[in-house]
């Protein structure tokens, strides 16, 4: 409950009375032919004092998955939240650079394993602004995280992690409510 109320706090502490609110959902982006359903959607909102500067809050790794393999059955949940700033630099008619930090953390439990990621990223990219309402953004991040974990044996692993451009990259979909 102690940190249910510490990040409510820290979300106000943000400032949510601005003069710009969007609402919006992220999907993570790569190149190349994938295939399978398309359900990786997760959702974000972006407040601040004009569109060049926003903050933003997004879930990220959201899901549950419960399967039954040989008679026997597995459950797994994941979730995670990044919190950070945004810059919009406008670089020609309707284009954008953006970048800023966020930090973070996941959570993933499953039948015979768990694990915590901490992390923090720098993301740079472009956006597109349609209209004064809708946004369209691709970003990559260089990133450092930390994550531990332990299986059902007991058995707990750590590990560092650091990244150019090649995690969690994301191209975001954006509607500005006010």
């Amino acid at each position: 409950m102690k940190k249910l109320l510490l990040l409510a706090a820290l979300m106000f502490s943000f400032g949510l009375s601005a003069q710009r609110l969007e609402v919006g959902a992220t999907t993570a982006a790569a190149i190349g032919i994938g295939y399978g359903t398309f359900y990786d959607i997760r959702p974000m909102v972006a407040w601040g004092k004009s569109f060049e500067s926003v903050r933003r809050v997004r879930l990220d790794r959201t899901s549950m998955n419960f399967s039954s393999y040989n008679d026997q059955n597995y459950f797994s949940m994941s979730t995670g939240i990044f919190l950070g700033q945004q810059w919009r630099k406008q670089i020609a008619d309707k284009f954008y650079f953006i970048h800023g930090p966020e930090i973070g953390a996941s959570y993933y439990a499953g039948t015979n394993y768990q694990s915590s990621t901490l992390g923090t990223h720098y993301r740079m990219g472009g956006a597109y602004r349609v209209n004064d309402k809708f946004t369209i953004s691709l970003e990559a991040p260089v990133s450092f995280e930390y994550s531990w974990s332990q299986n059902a044996n007991s058995e707990a692993t750590s590990s560092s992690y650091f990244s150019l451009f090649g995690s969690s990259n994301l191209l975001s979909f954006t509607y500005a409510l006010k």
